[in-house]
């Protein structure tokens, strides 16, 4: 029998729609309605070089029967790793980057190789990590020389797909430029004296890089697919001027990319939609569209506090409830498990398989959500049932544990002392008295 993995998550999503309206949905999980398109079941984590000698993950990752993995923030998933990121790949930025003997592929070769060896295809977003660091940023900073920015991109296209550099001929398809450049507080940074705190400014000076380096690499590799920018969320203040700068060009992105963050399906599928219209009124077409993070996001600070996805209108949901909260939650953790959704309008969607919830409390360890993998070839009933164990059984066993504990703590203190052997903690029967002390010592 066909795994399908779109009728799992599609329940998933008429459950939580239904908690948000008030609603009733049904779901026949005997019933087999069709089957994942491959593309779609994707994610962004692979085997990992580093912690490998203590936790290997080729197993449960190769398990998912995943197609793609997007290597961004794989420099930060992998701790102490100088991989992916074109400042780790090419360190000394004055250097010449036509020069093979400048670049270091040999970390980055490894790990993609860990990837590629468990039937994992690349999906190479070129550029760099994302970057908490407050007000000044090293690496996530708008680079210095575009020219030489498109060249070591080519570079590394060159040396995974051409050989190039001691390389590869891996034909890796999808190369995507960049990573939220509408986040200027952490992917795309300027001081604010260099005009860092105008967006316009900002969109303006990675757009000029953007079609800079789709010129440049589609020169050399049109074979590939090249795109981006992953947006933070769909922009048209963003996308517009991109398609028309791509436009006066004369250059085609292969792909645009962006990222929701929400709990409005509806709102998801729109963007599809509105993308869809926005590349054809440019002339782009055959334009792909691939919206490769996503997470199920409460709107507000606090569920308490939650503000209605369709009105905005602060508890328009009604009076909060602890069962919408558990099955939030649990849908929040399935949405980290079941990588896959099926929209209208072409949509290529993938997973990032570690985003940001926005939930209260603790987040499940990366160890915790390996362990859940093996789960998705199940029933999604049977699913639900073993995530809400996985996040509440460990903290109510341990509950009741300390109860008991304390309620024999309190039981053993109350036993009399009595018999010869009382000081060597044992009753005057033989039997073993617990928490004892020797009367013949004295006490502190």
């Amino acid at each position: 029998m066909k795994h399908c993995n779109l009728l799992m998550f599609t329940a998933g999503l008429a459950l939580v729609a239904g908690v948000a309206s008030a609603a009733t949905a049904t779901a026949d999980f005997t019933q087999e309605i069709g089957c994942l398109r491959k593309a779609l079941h994707s994610s962004g984590w692979a085997p990992r070089s580093y912690p490998r000698s203590i936790q290997n993950d080729d197993a449960n990752v190769a398990a998912m029967n995943l197609t793609y993995a997007r290597t961004h923030d794989w420099a930060l998933v992998n701790d102490g790793q100088r991989v992916v990121d074109y400042q780790y790949i090419f360190p000394l930025f004055h250097l010449d980057a036509k020069d093979p003997t400048n670049y270091l592929f040999e970390p980055t070769d490894h790990l993609l190789g860990l990837a590629r060896n468990i039937g994992l295809d690349i999906f190479y977003r070129l550029g760099t990590s994302i970057e908490h660091t407050g007000n000044i940023h090293f690496n996530a900073r708008v680079p210095k020389d575009f020219d030489k920015t498109a060249e070591i991109f080519a570079g590394i296209i060159r040396h995974y797909n051409k050989g190039w550099a001691n390389g590869h001929q891996w034909n890796i398809k999808y190369w995507e430029l960049w990573n939220e450049p509408d986040g200027i507080t952490n992917m795309w940074w300027l001081p604010e004296a260099e005009g860092g705190k105008d967006r316009e400014k900002m969109r303006d000076l990675f757009i000029k890089l953007f079609v800079k380096c789709l010129k440049r690499l589609k020169a050399e590799f049109p074979e590939v697919k090249v795109g981006g920018p992953a947006l933070c969320s769909m922009k048209p203040w963003y996308f517009r001027p991109l398609l028309q700068a791509c436009k006066d060009a004369g250059v085609a992105p292969d792909f645009i990319s962006w990222h929701y963050y929400g709990s409005n399906p509806d709102a998801m599928v729109k963007s599809a939609d509105d993308a869809r219209k926005m590349c054809d009124e440019y002339g782009f077409t055959k334009c792909e569209l691939i919206l490769n993070e996503w997470h199920y996001l409460l709107v507000g600070r606090h569920p308490r506090q939650q503000l209605d996805a369709r009105s905005g209108q602060k508890g328009a949901s009604g009076t909060f409830r602890p069962q919408q909260h558990r099955l939030r939650l649990l849908y929040a953790h399935l949405a980290h498990q079941v990588p896959v959704l099926e929209t209208r309008s072409g949509l290529l969607l993938r997973l990032r398989s570690r985003g940001q919830l926005g939930l209260p409390g603790r987040l499940p360890s990366a160890e915790q959500e390996l362990a859940c993998l093996p789960h998705l070839r199940r029933p999604c009933k049977e699913l639900f049932r073993d995530v809400r164990r996985h996040r509440t059984g460990h903290r109510l066993r341990a509950g009741r544990q300390i109860r008991r504990w304390k309620e024999s703590r309190s039981a053993r203190r109350r036993l009399p002392r009595q018999g010869p052997d009382a000081h060597r903690g044992r009753q005057g029967d033989g039997r073993r008295q617990e928490n004892v002390r020797n009367p013949a010592r004295p006490h502190a």
